[in-house]
């Protein structure tokens, strides 16, 4: 993915932080998820193996999850806090990030 992609999913992470429609952090997230509230579940490219496992496990098998190409620290500047897991409680917000990333994904082919 390049870096004009990235740094869109980025800014479309940041307005769905200021609109109150994501979540952070793996205990809120898995709870979303489970609530049925969690259209999109986002990893950091840096977390740990052990906790993306942790996670899945606790999840419904039908919600997407994406590892962005990006560290804890580049998301922790678009949401005000640090963490690698990230969960979008919006369809809007959570249909224009997997748009973008598939866009790319098909330009690159």
């Amino acid at each position: 993915m390049n870096e004009a992609v990235v740094n869109k999913v980025l800014g479309m992470i940041s307005l769905c932080r200021r609109a109150g429609r994501l979540t952070l952090g793996m205990d809120a997230a898995a709870e979303k998820a489970w609530k049925g509230e969690a259209r999109l579940l986002l990893l950091a490219e840096d977390l740990s193996p052990r906790s993306a496992e942790r996670l899945k496990g606790r999840l419904p098998q039908e919600l997407p999850v994406v590892t962005l190409p990006c560290t804890m620290q580049t998301i922790s500047r678009y949401t005000g806090k640090n963490s690698g897991i990230l969960a979008v409680c919006d369809e809007n917000f959570a249909g224009g990030i997997r748009a973008m990333m598939s866009d790319e994904e098909e330009l690159d082919r």
